[in-house]
Order: C-alpha cells, then sequence, then structure tokens
C-alpha cells in the first residue's frame, strides 16, 4: 500500500493488508443459475443537492461545501481497493482534503450515516485524537453522490503507515491511541437507525469472536482437505510453501484453538463501537507520535479486545502485551477481555493466512498471488506457527 494512500483518512474499503481477510467460504456451494441481476436506481441525492454531480476529476468541493473549501491545486488519486472504492487527495484553500468514493454495493445508508456520528461524537469527547471527520455540505450532509457511487469529503490525515517492527515508544502510542478511541466511544448514543450496528451492550459475545469460531469450524470440516488437495497439485512455489505451513498449523492447534473460542462464547464482556478493522497500516506516526487512526470503516459494536488482537497480530514480533500494557495507562482492561484479546489474536493469524490460501486457490482472486499478497501470506505463517507454543507465549 502506498505511504499516500495511507494517508487519507480512509484507506481502501474493506482492504486488509495485515490484519484479517475478509470472510470467504472454505468451499463453495453448487452454482446455481441465476435470473439477470436488477438494473441498480441511480444513487438520490441528498436533500438540497443537485443531480448529476461530476466525476471525481471533475469535483469542486466548493460548490458542496462553500467557498473556504475552494480546490487550489488538481486532484491526485491515490489508491483503490478490491471493492472498488476510491481515495483522491484534493487540494483546498481549507488544507488538503481526502474525497472518498464508496464502492458500487457500499454499506447500508444507516451504517455510514452511524459511523459519521459516532466519528462526530469522538472529536467532541476527544478533540486532539487524530481521526478525519467528514465534512458537511451546506445541505447539512456528510455523504452525497458522486458519478453513480456514494462520497464523502474528510481532512487528509499526515504521517506515515506504522512499520512492521515499532520502536517501544511507538507500540505505547499505539496502545494509548486505542484506548483513547475506546474511551471516547463508550459515550456514544447511536441515532435509532444506526443502533443495530453502534448500541453497546453491556454484556455479550463479540461479533469478531463469533465470526472467527464459525470460520475455523468450516475450515476443520471441509476446508483444510479441500486447501490441501488444492495445493498438492501446485508446482513449489512460495504460495504452495506457506499454505501447507499454515495447513500444518491448523492441524496441530485448530483443535485446541476451537475449544478456547467456545470457552470464551460463554463469558459475556463489554461490548463497544471500536474500528474491527485496526493494524500497523491504518495507524499513521509522525516520529513517536500517532498522527492518524485511519481507515473506521469496518467500525460495529464489538469488545475493545478485537482491536488489541488485530493491531498485535500485524506486527512482526508478538506485541500484545506491552500494546496491553500501554492501553491500561488510560482505559482499563478486565483480565477477562484481556484473554479475549489472546484468543482473538491467535485465531486471527491462523484464520487470515488460510483466508489468503482460499483466494489464490479455489476462489481464484485476480491478487490473490501478486507479491504483495504473498507477503501478506508469509506474514501471517509465521505469526501462525507460533501458535504450536502454549497458549500465553504468543501474546
Amino acid at each position: 500500500m502506498s505511504r499516500g494512500f495511507a494517508r487519507a483518512g480512509w484507506t481502501a474499503a474493506r482492504r486488509r493488508p495485515h490484519c484479517e481477510a475478509p470472510p470467504h467460504a472454505p468451499f463453495p456451494t453448487p452454482a446455481i443459475a441465476a435470473p439477470p441481476p436488477a438494473r441498480r436506481p441511480p444513487i438520490p441525492a441528498p436533500r438540497g443537492l443537485p443531480r448529476g454531480l461530476p466525476r471525481r476529476d471533475e469535483f469542486r468541493p466548493e460548490a458542496l461545501f462553500g467557498p473556504d473549501y475552494r480546490r487550489t491545486g488538481p486532484a491526485v488519486l491515490v489508491g483503490g481497493g478490491f471493492s472498488g472504492a476510491g481515495v483522491t487527495r484534493i487540494p483546498t484553500a481549507a488544507g488538503d482534503f481526502a474525497l472518498r468514493r464508496w464502492p458500487a454495493a457500499p454499506p447500508p445508508r444507516a451504517r455510514l450515516s452511524g459511523l459519521h456520528a459516532l466519528l462526530a461524537h469522538l472529536r467532541r469527547v476527544d478533540p486532539t485524537l487524530p481521526i478525519a471527520v467528514p465534512a458537511t455540505t451546506l445541505a447539512g450532509e456528510t455523504l452525497f453522490p458522486l458519478g453513480d457511487r456514494l462520497a464523502q469529503f474528510e481532512p487528509w490525515l499526515p504521517g506515515d503507515p506504522l512499520a512492521p517492527t515499532p520502536t517501544p515508544a511507538q507500540r505505547a502510542a499505539a496502545g494509548v491511541a486505542l484506548a483513547r478511541f475506546h474511551a471516547a466511544a463508550e459515550s456514544f448514543a447511536p441515532p435509532p437507525a444506526a443502533r443495530p450496528y453502534f448500541a453497546p451492550e453491556a454484556a455479550g459475545a463479540p461479533r469478531s469472536l463469533l465470526d472467527r469460531r464459525e470460520r475455523l469450524r468450516a475450515w476443520l470440516d471441509d476446508g483444510a482437505a479441500r486447501a490441501a488437495a488444492a495445493l498438492r497439485d501446485e508446482p513449489p512455489s512460495p504460495f504452495r510453501e506457506h499454505g501447507e505451513r499454515l495447513l500444518a498449523t491448523l492441524a496441530a492447534v485448530g483443535p485446541s484453538l476451537a475449544a478456547r473460542l467456545e470457552e470464551a462464547a460463554r463469558r459475556p464482556v463489554p461490548l463497544a463501537p471500536v474500528l474491527r478493522d485496526v493494524h500497523r497500516e491504518h495507524l499513521l506516526f509522525t516520529g513517536d507520535r500517532v498522527t492518524g487512526l485511519i481507515d473506521p470503516a469496518a467500525a460495529l459494536t464489538d469488545s475493545p479486545a478485537a482491536d488489541l488482537a488485530r493491531l498485535a497480530g500485524s506486527f512482526a514480533s508478538p506485541s500484545l502485551e506491552p500494546l496491553i500494557a500501554a492501553y491500561r495507562t488510560v482505559r482499563p482492561l478486565s483480565d477477562e477481555e484481556e484473554r479475549l484479546a489472546g484468543t482473538l489474536h491467535d485465531a486471527g493469524a491462523l484464520l487470515s493466512g488460510l483466508a489468503w490460501v482460499a483466494r489464490g486457490t479455489w476462489e481464484n482472486h485476480p491478487e490473490a498471488r501478486t507479491p504483495a499478497a504473498l507477503d501478506r501470506l508469509a506474514h501471517f505463517a509465521a505469526v501462525a506457527a507460533r501458535l504450536d507454543s502454549p497458549p500465553g507465549v504468543l501474546t
């Protein structure tokens, strides 16, 4: 991922370079012929906005946001993602901004509006938290049509993505930044339509835990055998080597990891809005200071332990314990939540690697065997290999 793209307030929608790949089906269901898809209706313009807004390269923010946002230079496309999203850097009289275009099939409008309300709440509660809050149009909207897509406009955040081997000071700063986000998010009262996505719960089973439990079950039931057969048919290659290494780890620790997930599911924990897809490339740093928490597109109600697990799993060496130590200087974390973070971390490392194995075999993803994808696969294989140690060593 380019540095310029990472500096934007959002990276590619659902892009997961060093944390957890998108959910996938370990074995496909039989193909069923489907009728031609209905033509998608045009996205309605929000109240007070004209239809037929220009394309990204013709975008003039002053028309929507007022003269303070007058464009002062050329727009630069700095990234895109698997889903068709894109981020463009646009200089304005008010500073550089990121124009984010959502993919053709965006999340539900209520979820996007709720996310924007959450970001605005975080800014009110913790004004110095380094997040990008979408700008509001003259009509009072934070989402607007851009061609045939929904879009938003937000400040460009400075800094560079955190390296795979952060300094102790950087790792501590990352833990503090997560704690500040969670502490501010705890008091968020979502709009009624957004409550299914962002309502807090005093105690419950986290989405991240239930997702990992189901995916691991599928790999243990049928996915491992299917992947092994697919890899056997391949000539020797780095992809095959890393894939077989992950399958060996699955065979060695999969059943015990499944038991840990089952046990954790019986122990409810507090739930509140969290990032859910926070990894090292989603934290921007200037020196040892966090200057950007980016890509909150995956945010939902979950356990704060999920964010700690995701971030720790993106580093080249075990990092969960020092992250938690720094986190606790700002916000409490119970022993139960700490155990949950370890379980989520271990399951996430293994399942993220296996997801890339599936992408590169029966899913035939076009980017699953690129050099960048192979780097991710190698990272997950190396992290998951440490699961052979007793529980707690990996953390």
